[in-house]
């Protein structure tokens, strides 16, 4: 078990240097894209039962870019 982060070191090394030798993305050696797109996710905190809080957290939610498609909120207690 000791030695695993030392093989990791090597696997990617070498990835690297086939890379180099090749000219090639080493996530082209690895097979090439498999998503098209990636999901983005924000996090916050809120009280849920102040009304401030959650209106303050629908104002920063407001202001965020586009591209997010999932928001998780983690309540906390006063």
């Amino acid at each position: 078990m000791a030695n695993i982060p030392t093989i990791s070191g090597i696997d990617i090394a070498l990835w690297d240097i086939a890379g180099k030798i090749t000219g090639l993305p080493i996530s082209t050696l690895l097979g090439g894209p498999f998503r098209e797109s990636i999901r983005m996710y924000s996090h916050g905190r809120m009280d849920m039962n102040d009304k401030a809080s959650c209106k303050a957290f629908a104002d920063r939610v407001k202001q965020m870019p586009k591209v997010l498609t999932l928001l998780r909120t983690i309540s906390i207690r006063s």
